[in-house]
């Protein structure tokens, strides 16, 4: 099942050709879709995951394309960006990349408070929940009005997955004109060094976590499969970003578990 839906998603982005429009943008298909497979594994969810997967494509590109053009202008010309904001959902997305570009095109260095807060969407993890559009019985409108009422479970993912991403980028990231990483920000709001600046962080992704704990337990009235998802996120950011290695971008350190994933799964007898 998994074989067919990498091979589903990798003829539609080939016959997209988004690739050759923007090739500064990372193709980073199967990467994506081992996120969209921890994301919702059961089989059940395929749908989920092939819509899950193209959003994340997309909302790859723009990433990418802020990262790479000089000025807000520039960006906001590119063709991509104009087809991308037909996406309902990516609207709120592109706000936040625009307040980055902002700050990267003027140089300057949010405080750590403002970094989290826009960084909970430019983590794409409230578009991707939109996902749950191809969960069956889960497809509810409470379900959707709980994803988009910002809940602090959904809060708390978010910030972890920004975070270290974007610390496992920092050194690579600083070479080159970039926004403030979160190591930068968080050092102007408290005036600390660098090694005591990761120890801080550190200590906000273990705090964000028995928030996530906290918040899965007293969630009641979400469907327990719903909660699992939302902390799967979490759970993927810390297996892709840990020791401060990013493995979205260097596949080479994620091809173990996509070996595990597509190539060499393990069956387990339910019965």
């Amino acid at each position: 099942m998994y074989q067919k839906e990498i091979g589903i998603i990798t003829k539609w982005w080939k016959k997209s050709n988004l690739m050759k429009k923007v090739s500064f943008a990372r193709d980073r298909l199967v990467e994506s879709y081992i996120w969209s497979l921890v994301f919702c594994h059961r089989l059940e969810y395929n749908k989920g995951r092939m819509f899950e997967k193209k959003m994340m494509a997309c909302a790859t590109i723009i990433d990418d394309t802020y990262d790479a053009y000089g000025t807000i202008k520039e960006a906001i010309q590119n063709e991509i960006l104009i087809s991308l904001e037909l996406f309902h959902n990516i609207f709120k997305l592109i706000k936040c990349y625009m307040v980055e570009a902002k700050w990267c095109h003027e140089g300057f260095i949010p405080t750590y408070d403002e970094y989290k807060v826009n960084g909970i969407l430019t983590s794409i993890f409230t578009p991707l929940m939109a996902s749950f559009i191809g969960l069956g019985e889960f497809t509810t409108k409470d379900v959707f009005d709980w994803i988009f009422s910002n809940p602090t479970i959904m809060e708390a993912v978010s910030i972890i997955a920004r975070v270290l991403n974007d610390m496992s980028s920092h050194k690579f990231e600083q070479q080159t004109a970039h926004v403030a990483s979160p190591i930068e920000c968080c050092m102007k709001q408290y005036c600390v060094s660098q090694a005591e600046t990761c120890n801080l962080i550190c200590k906000d992704v273990e705090d964000y976590w028995k928030v996530i704990n906290k918040e899965y337990n007293m969630s009641i009235d979400i469907p327990k499969s719903v909660l699992d998802c939302v902390v799967n996120y979490a759970s993927m950011s810390e297996v892709t970003y840990k020791n401060y290695q990013d493995k979205f971008i260097n596949g080479e350190l994620l091809k173990d578990y996509v070996s595990s994933f597509l190539m060499n799964p393990i069956f387990i007898d339910q019965h």
